[in-house]
């Protein structure tokens, strides 16, 4: 039979281990007071321990109490009200414009059959796809050389009230090749109708102002230039061999040129009832934006 739970430190398995032996031998009592003697040594060791932590924490009060004592604040806070500004708000002046009466061109007497446009030659450039439409004083300014006996000069154009204040000059060599020969470049002087842009001055304008960039370097710089350059207007109405005649640097030469030669074709020069080739020079004026 097994005895599954048993007591070594029971009277009977004592009894029956010291059979015949040594009570009175220390080993015997020790074994049969073993139970007590655990739970008073057990009792001793937590009350110690208890008593050696109080002992403690009593010791330390001071400077626990320390450590968690709440400091009052010497100044009492003052509540600040933040309101939030607008910045004001900036109201661009309205502009004006002002449209006055174009003067009509009075064709000068040495030469009467010369006939003016009114090709515009001042155009502010800028970096924007969308410009302002051209001013009426651009629009009104017309080119044309004058050329007296062979010698190629300039004419000013003047307003209807004879005070010479266009704005403009026209501009042009006389080449005088082939005035009566089909391949000739005739210039102004000699020619019954004019080239001309189609659409008229306006359309002119506007091309020039969408297509022209102004150069980088000149406006960091906040330069202005003037560029002459002269073109021919084939039978056709296209625009070639195009040359500076005046140029300004800073780039403004190569950006005139490179508009100019993606223009579209104008409508040509009729001299005796058919297409010849006329010369033009015109003036690109690029004004830095303010």
């Amino acid at each position: 039979m097994l005895i599954t739970k048993f007591d070594l430190y029971r009277t009977e398995w004592l009894d029956l281990v010291f059979t015949n032996r040594n009570k009175n031998y220390g080993a015997y009592e020790l074994r049969q007071t073993y139970a007590s003697t655990l739970l008073k040594s057990m009792g001793i060791g937590f009350f110690g321990v208890g008593a050696a932590l109080a002992i403690v924490l009593y010791a330390a009060r001071p400077a626990i109490e320390q450590a968690v004592s709440i400091v009052e604040p010497k100044d009492k806070e003052t509540p600040v009200n933040i309101t939030k500004i607008k910045p004001p708000v900036k109201v661009e002046p309205p502009v004006e414009i002002t449209t006055p009466a174009a003067a009509p061109v009075t064709p000068a007497a040495a030469a009467p059959r010369v006939k003016t446009n009114a090709i515009p030659t001042e155009v502010v450039a800028d970096d924007l796809p969308t410009v302002d439409p051209p001013k009426i004083s651009e629009l009104t300014a017309a080119i044309g050389p004058q050329n007296q006996d062979g010698i190629t000069g300039v004419e000013n154009l003047s307003g209807a009230n004879g005070t010479g204040d266009a704005t403009a000059k026209g501009m042009g060599t006389g080449m005088g090749e082939g005035a009566g020969t089909d391949n000739g470049v005739y210039n102004f002087n000699a020619i019954e109708v004019l080239p001309e842009p189609v659409g008229g001055a306006q359309a002119w304008s506007k091309f020039l102002q969408k297509h022209l960039r102004y150069p980088a370097v000149a406006e960091r710089e906040g330069l202005n230039g003037r560029v002459l350059i002269s073109f021919i207007v084939e039978k056709d109405g296209k625009l070639t061999d195009f040359k500076v005649d005046r140029g300004a640097g800073f780039g403004f030469d190569e950006e005139a040129l490179r508009v100019l030669k993606m223009a579209p074709a104008w409508r040509p020069g009729i001299q005796n009832g058919r297409p010849v080739r006329v010369k033009y020079t015109i003036p690109i004026n690029f004004r830095a934006p303010e």
